[in-house]
C-alpha cells in the first residue's frame, strides 16, 4: 500500500488568537483522523516564515492504494468540521492546500516506529537535468538520506514525489526528524557535516539539482495518531 503526505498551510490572521488557532487545528485533524486510511496528523509551527509560506504546517500520514478517492472523503470530513466551527471573522488563512506527496524513500529503511522529534527540516528540491534523474535518485536514496541521518539530532529522514505538479513547489520533498534543545546548533552541525561529505565526493554535483524551498525549520506543536478499530 502507498504512504503519502498531504500538507496544508495556514496562517493565523490575528497574533493575539493564536491559541485559538491551536484549538481550530487540534478539531480538524480529529476529524480527518476519522477516515479510513489517515495514519496520523501533526501540526508545526515555521520557525521564520518566508514570503509565500504559511505560519502554520498541517502534515497528514495517509495509507492507500486510491489516494483521490480517500482524500475526497477526508476533504468531507474537514469541511463538515469547518461548517460546525466557522470563524465569523475568517479566524484562519489558507495559503497551501492538500499539496500532496507520495513516499519514495525512508531512512531507517523499516521506519516502523515513524520516528517523530520535535522538529522538522523541510526540503524541496528538482533534478536539474531530466536525464540524470536516475542519478540524482539514486545519490539521494543510497547516499544522502544517510549521511544525512548521521548527524547529531537528526533521528530519521523520508523523501517523497509529487503527485501532481503545483506551482511554487518542487517535484520532491525530503523531510527530516529531528530532535534538539537548540535547532540552530544542530542545523550548524547539519552543515560543517555537508562540507565533509563535499570533500569526501559524496555530495552531488551542484548541477545536478536545484533547491526551490531550503531549511523550511518548523517545530511541532501538536499531534495525533489515528485510533485503531478493534476487529473484536
Amino acid at each position: 500500500m502507498a504512504r503519502w503526505l498531504s500538507m496544508f498551510e495556514d496562517t493565523c490572521r490575528f497574533p493575539a488568537r493564536e491559541n485559538e488557532c491551536l484549538g481550530w487545528h487540534e478539531a480538524r485533524i480529529t476529524a480527518a483522523l476519522k477516515t479510513p486510511g489517515y495514519v496520523s496528523a501533526r501540526v508545526y509551527k515555521i520557525k521564520q516564515v518566508r514570503n509565500g509560506r504559511g505560519q502554520f504546517i498541517t502534515l497528514y500520514e495517509i495509507d492507500s492504494d486510491d489516494i483521490a478517492a480517500t482524500l475526497a472523503l477526508g476533504d468531507s470530513r474537514l469541511a463538515a468540521e469547518s461548517a460546525r466551527n466557522a470563524e465569523p471573522d475568517s479566524l484562519m488563512m489558507p495559503l497551501w492546500t492538500n499539496v500532496l506527496w507520495r513516499e519514495i524513500a525512508a531512512v531507517p529503511a523499516d521506519m516502523a516506529s515513524r520516528k517523530t522529534g520535535n522538529w522538522v527540516n523541510l526540503i524541496e528540491i528538482n533534478c536539474a537535468d531530466p536525464q540524470r534523474e536516475g542519478e540524482f535518485n539514486n545519490w539521494y536514496h543510497h547516499t544522502h538520506l544517510s549521511d544525512t541521518v548521521k548527524t547529531p539530532g537528526f533521528l530519521a529522514a523520508r523523501r517523497y514525489q509529487a503527485k501532481t505538479f503545483v506551482g511554487g513547489r518542487a517535484d520532491y520533498l525530503a523531510l527530516y526528524e529531528i530532535e534538539t534543545d537548540d535547532i540552530d546548533r544542530t542545523i550548524a552541525l547539519r552543515r560543517a557535516s555537508r562540507e565533509k561529505e563535499k570533500a569526501l565526493g559524496r555530495y552531488a554535483d551542484s548541477q545536478l539539482f536545484l533547491r526551490v524551498w531550503e531549511d523550511v525549520l518548523a517545530e511541532l506543536i501538536l499531534e495525533r495518531n489515528a485510533v485503531v478499530q478493534s476487529s473484536a
